[in-house]
């Protein structure tokens, strides 16, 4: 592997007074840097591109040419010829409450682009960079790259002769019908396959006494109890994140209901191919505890049982399980609470299992792996 040089071990942060996004895809910068190679700029304001560049402007990147035109601040990171992954955090197309809600859940387009333009930059035109994630199973990722305009990105990026890849990482699309899924899309899932990893005795997972009464993304608990038992701690990782040269993380900073907030580690459950190897939660029940909820009652225990039983319902026979499930939800929202109002199913600051996912001890080779995965622009 080549040399790679390294960013600083310190957070860069820039602030503009434009609080806004740029609305004309595909978000050319407002201004010709010297360094800018793809011709003219939008002529409307571009806070973000700007702001963008000012943060490797103080993080010191390449400080010897800044303001001419080889400036180059990714040049130690990345060599021509490579494959370049940018990973944002494509969760979702809409939000409920808010029609513009999008905005605030998602990595808008014009950071993706103005991050894009320096990777470009700094393969000098030879290489292949690859937007990519695994957004909520529920979600179109056609509408999301129509609605952040990475269509256009990458119509403008081929005009120049360049080739730029969008990728939705999953094995699956659900729909849903008050929040209960209806049905399911097989998908081709990332064309350079998956990775199963095993973080075995080096995971955070070692020891916890959650073993066996994981909860994952679906309603199938004994798929994730599988990849977490008998010293085995899998995850099913998207080839794109394990055989790209370089990774940019490029996380959308929000709160989080299970998680807290989602930043860098957070938006990495995203190059998980199969969000059902993942722990999101500990089930409690009769006589067992778990992190589900701050105070289980007996009524919240009823509930779980009730919950557990219908989900064994729809693992063993989805059409039916699915009406019986959709039946059944309003009446189970007078009787136990909405999830608006009342806190389940993990979504509290004491969830002691959803940190500890893909997470490895100080001590393994598997904290390695991932602490290159942590920094924005590590080598994979």
């Amino acid at each position: 592997m080549p040399n790679r040089g390294s960013l600083p071990n310190e957070v860069t942060a820039y602030r503009t007074a434009v609080a806004e996004y740029p609305t004309d895809t595909p978000f050319h910068p407002d201004s010709i840097y010297p360094e800018y190679e793809f011709g003219s700029a939008c002529g409307r304001r571009n806070a973000v591109y700007a702001a963008v560049r000012d943060c490797f402007v103080v993080a010191g990147l390449d400080a010897a040419h800044v303001g001419k035109a080889n400036w180059n601040p990714l040049a130690t990171l990345i060599e021509p010829g490579e494959t370049v992954l940018l990973k944002p955090n494509l969760v979702k197309e809409k939000h409920p409450r808010d029609p513009q809600g999008w905005k605030y859940v998602l990595t808008h387009g014009s950071v993706i682009r103005a991050v894009a333009d320096y990777a470009w930059k700094a393969l000098r035109g030879h290489g292949t960079i690859i937007i990519a994630d695994a957004p909520q199973t529920d979600s179109s990722f056609n509408e999301i790259v129509r609605v952040l305009g990475l269509d256009h990105i990458r119509q403008f990026y081929s005009s120049q002769g360049l080739v730029l890849e969008l990728a939705d990482l999953r094995q699956e699309e659900w729909e849903t019908r008050q929040g209960v899924t209806t049905r399911r899309r097989k998908l081709a899932g990332d064309p350079r396959g998956v990775v199963a990893f095993d973080l075995a005795g080096h995971s955070e997972f070692v020891g916890h006494p959650g073993a066996g009464h994981y909860y994952g993304a679906d309603y199938d608990s004994a798929k994730v109890n599988r990849h977490h038992s008998g010293g085995r701690h899998e995850y099913l990782i998207a080839g794109a994140a394990i055989h790209c040269d370089v990774l940019f993380n490029l996380p959308k900073i929000k709160t989080h209901k299970k998680a807290g907030i989602t930043v860098s580690l957070k938006n990495l459950v995203g190059i998980n191919a199969d969000k059902n190897w993942l722990p999101h939660h500990t089930e409690s029940g009769f006589g067992r505890s778990g992190d589900e909820h701050p105070n289980p009652t007996v009524k919240h225990r009823i509930e779980r049982k009730v919950a557990t039983l219908m989900h064994r319902i729809v693992v063993a026979s989805p059409t039916l399980g699915t009406e019986l499930l959709t039946l059944t939800r309003k009446p189970g929202i007078r009787m136990f609470g909405d999830t608006e109002n009342v806190i389940r199913s993990g979504n509290w600051w004491g969830n002691d299992t959803i940190w500890r996912r893909p997470r490895a001890n100080e001590s393994g080779s598997g904290e390695r792996w991932l602490a290159g995965v942590w920094f924005a622009s590590a080598q994979c």
